[in-house]
């Protein structure tokens, strides 16, 4: 049987073998490689007796070049010549040392392959002799696809990959319960002859039952971050916002513009490391995500999916975001020590992925171990995005639409676009009457008599000469007449009237008749006030 050289060096294969951090991500490692073929199922079989694994995809097979470049990891060439398969999805594989990885779990292990020539090769490798061999073989009963059996693994990863702990991570590994209609192949898990559950719903089949969601999607090429809040509250916008990262734009000014509400002072330096976004000269990938919330009682349906945030690239789950414990953006820390909002660990359910994710042209590095990030500059300008407007706008517009909070930031915002209040002038007197004359009349009574005349002056006339006519000078006979304008007055009991016209001060006038509204005031006794002169 030929047998096929190794051309990494020993230095990288054990280093290889050192940094994969659990006997799930080798699993996964050789899942994305199905993928990458264009399979359309997964179905990993673990057998507790045997110490075994097998994992089979419905995928192309290798064919015989791809054989001969086993090994050749280190200079695989898959994301350079394509960054799709057949089915639309990136391609997944990295380093092409995914095989390799097979010895940090087992002693050995056995690939059978069909490719779409309907060639059928065995492959056997052995950690003690690193060089495989292979063989064109006959099998008429072996379908399309791969493979991979293997053997010698210790009791503690068995143990480890058996725990239900472990076991509920396959049900995120891949973004497949995210989305509807996607072409993500089904990945299923037979634990000794019987299937393991991990169905659920999927998380948009239940959007409904939450009480808010929230997307967003960063565009590398025009540094452009999109987000949209959907909630029911008439006060919130709906429609998608976009916001331009290279204007420098203040984020409190974009809630103000965008939600009309007075944002609240919060402030995530103590996790940043400052200035990052405006350095367009650090560049993160496309990314997209969906986060729903739910504050009170969880369905059945919501607690068997699982609440956090799971990253993704590729459409495939980096193993440490897999925990659901795992709060790497510290929602309930934020909620706890800087401003109280629904958006806590165990209240959010949604993930983050990275859609268009090349490792070999990205700043942002996937650690060795295949768990994580490496905390390069890259990815602390990507977080700082995140901090800086997604979590920031979730979190205020939270707190703006708590009943708690009874509308205040809204009020505030439009207070402040109404202006100040203007400052408040004198006490305000009665209302105005018709213009006085220079002396007041007499004070009326309930019914007035009849209309006076013109108004006195100051003076009643010039003073007569000696050479004067003396034709406006009213006659002694009518003069009490013409200066009261009146003869008869009606008062009621109690009331006074005062007469102060200076040229009537010397008359006696006699009062004909005063009239009680009240005959009552007579029969008891009570003597009507009688009118000062």
């Amino acid at each position: 049987m030929p047998v096929l050289g190794v051309e990494l060096p020993k230095e990288e294969i054990l280093n290889t073998l050192g940094n994969v951090s659990s006997p799930l991500v080798v699993l996964s490692e050789l899942v994305k490689n199905g993928v990458d073929a264009n399979a359309k199922s997964v179905t990993i079989h673990i057998n507790s007796s045997s110490n075994q694994i097998k994992l089979i995809d419905s995928g192309d097979g290798f064919s015989i070049e791809a054989i001969k470049e086993i090994g050749k990891a280190a200079s695989s060439q898959k994301k350079r010549v394509t960054l799709t398969n057949e089915e639309g999805l990136m391609i997944l594989g990295s380093k092409g040392l995914a095989l390799f990885s097979i010895f940090s779990l087992g002693d050995s292990a056995k690939i059978k392959t069909k490719n779409k020539n309907d060639e059928t090769y065995l492959i056997k490798w052995d950690k003690d002799n690193i060089n495989p061999i292979y063989e064109l073989i006959e099998d008429n009963n072996f379908t399309q696809g791969t493979e991979i059996t293997i053997s010698g693994i210790s009791d503690h990863d068995m143990y480890l990959l058996n725990s239900d702990k472990e076991l509920e991570k396959f049900k995120h590994i891949s973004m497949i319960n995210f989305k509807l209609n996607s072409n993500i192949p089904k990945i299923t898990i037979v634990k000794d002859a019987e299937k393991v559950d991990l169905e659920v719903e999927n998380i948009e089949n239940m959007k409904n039952d939450f009480d808010a969601s929230v997307q967003f999607d960063y565009n590398q090429k025009e540094n452009i971050l999109s987000f949209q809040y959907l909630v029911n509250d008439s006060r919130i916008k709906k429609e998608k916002i976009y916001i331009d990262l290279s204007k420098n734009i203040d984020r409190k000014a974009i809630l103000e513009e965008e939600y009309l509400f007075k944002p609240w002072s919060l402030s995530f330096d103590d996790y940043l490391t400052g200035g990052l976004i405006d350095d367009e000269s650090i560049m993160i990938p496309d990314f997209s995500g969906t986060w729903y919330v739910k504050s009170k009682q969880k369905t059945n349906d919501m607690k068997k999916f699982g609440h956090g945030i799971k990253l993704y690239v590729n459409n495939f789950a980096l193993y440490n975001f897999l925990n659901v414990n795992n709060d790497w953006l510290q929602l309930t820390n934020i909620s706890q020590r800087k401003k109280a909002n629904s958006y806590k660990q165990h209240n959010v359910f949604g993930y983050l992925n990275f859609p268009n994710f090349n490792d070999l042209e990205e700043g942002l590095k996937i650690s060795n171990e295949r768990g994580g990030f490496i905390e390069n500059i890259n990815y602390h300008k990507f977080l700082g995005v995140i901090y800086d407007y997604v979590v920031y706008f979730v979190t205020n517009i939270d707190m703006a639409i708590n009943p708690n909070n009874r509308g205040k930031a809204f009020e505030a915002f439009k207070k402040e676009q109404e202006g100040p209040e203007p400052e408040p002038g004198p006490e305000p007197g009665p209302e105005p009457g018709p213009e006085p004359g220079p002396e007041p009349g007499p004070e009326p009574g309930p019914e007035p008599g009849p209309e006076p005349g013109p108004k006195p002056g100051p003076e009643p006339g010039p003073k007569p000469g000696p050479e004067s006519d003396r034709q406006d000078e009213p006659s002694e006979q009518d003069s009490s007449e013409e200066m009261l304008k009146v003869n008869n007055l009606e008062i009621m009991s109690g009331q006074q009237v005062y007469l102060k016209d200076p040229t009537i001060i010397n008359h006696s006038l006699a009062i004909d008749k005063i009239v009680a509204q009240d005959k009552s005031d007579y029969s008891q006794g009570i003597d009507p006030v009688l009118p000062s002169f």
